[in-house]
């Protein structure tokens, strides 16, 4: 890296940093420039978290198209943990406003190499989108892609779903299985429906 992308690198630094500091401060108008005015070419990763920072603030202030346009900004490339979470988020937004095709789509991109359960997540939702239009066997799938390592909140509602999906097939064995893999550690209340189920 030579003098002039060191210089670049601080500055695109510094501009999110004074975004970041005029925003605990209750200035959002200003922080939105400071974070607007760090470009890619300075910095792709702190370029990514600055568009993160407007998706969020703009999600927040209720305008979810500018959101979508400020998280739909960052590649894969810049971030993937950032990457992961922006496509999930876009993805949850088409499902406030009833386009789950839309959503899927989102979903459908957010990488298995994330660090944050994002995947485990858009996995549970997908599956969960199926499971909402009576195509049962197109959920489970996707619900038994979610493992435990990723997320283990998401792990047991898939759990649980797989395990409600086979009940109403009366399958109970295969229904057991999954209900008694969710753990208590991983979802209290997933897991106290899981017991109760096992109950019966």
């Amino acid at each position: 890296m030579n003098t002039k992308d060191n210089d670049q690198s601080a500055s695109a630094q510094e501009e999110y940093n004074l975004g970041n500091t005029c925003y605990a401060a209750g200035n959002v108008q200003k922080a939105c420039e400071h974070w607007k005015s760090v470009g890619r070419q300075d910095h792709a990763g702190v370029y990514a978290w600055a568009q993160y920072k407007l998706g969020d603030l703009f999600d927040l202030e209720g305008d979810i198209g500018e959101a979508r346009e400020h998280w739909g900004n960052i590649c894969l490339e810049d971030d993937l943990r950032l990457y992961a979470i922006a496509q999930f988020n876009i993805g949850d937004s088409f499902v406030k406003e009833g386009k789950i095709e839309q959503a899927r789509a989102y979903w459908q991109n957010v990488p298995q190499e994330d660090y944050d359960g994002a995947y485990a997540w858009a996995q549970y939702n997908l599956g969960t989108s199926f499971e909402k239009e009576g195509k049962s066997l197109e959920a489970r799938p996707y619900w038994l892609n979610v493992r435990r390592q990723d997320n283990g909140a998401a792990y047991a509602w898939s759990q649980l779903k797989l395990g409600n999906s086979f009940s109403a097939e009366d399958k109970k064995e295969q229904a057991r299985e999954h209900w008694q893999n969710v753990y208590q550690e991983d979802d209290p209340e997933a897991y106290i429906k899981a017991q109760g189920y096992l109950g019966k």
